[in-house]
């Protein structure tokens, strides 16, 4: 009988969340392992009426997030929007120095986004 090291698999979890900031509906989180990164996507609408303002400087929106885990979190990059419809968040975490724990299967427990309006606002944390 051969000895085989163990081999960890991709894994990748999918969840509904409800969470609004500035009117803007977020509504869904995919997390899926890669190695020892994980690659983030999260889902939302933005609303209409919110750039619609005569004022091109308050047409322009930034949001960051942090994913919870059972026992760890990640923080996304701050990522800025400027148009109305459906849009997805993409962040890649490379857990390479943190002991590339992404390999492991992880739950998600929750997501908390900031956000702030106009281009050049400053985000507030998401500690």
């Amino acid at each position: 009988m051969a000895l085989c090291p163990a081999v960890a698999h991709a894994w990748s979890e999918k969840i509904g969340i409800s969470a609004t900031v500035h009117e803007h509906a977020f509504d869904q989180i995919e997390v899926v392992s890669e190695g020892c990164s994980l690659r983030v996507a999260l889902h939302f609408t933005a609303p209409e009426a919110g750039y619609s303002s005569k004022s091109a400087v308050r047409n322009h929106y930034r949001f960051r997030a942090r994913i919870g885990f059972a026992d760890r979190s990640i923080k996304t990059g701050i990522y800025g929007n400027g148009t109305p419809g459906r849009r997805r968040i993409r962040y890649v975490h490379d857990t390479s120095a943190e002991g590339c724990w992404a390999k492991q299967p992880q739950k998600l427990r929750g997501v908390h986004v900031e956000g702030c309006r106009n281009r050049d606002c400053k985000v507030p944390a998401v500690d």
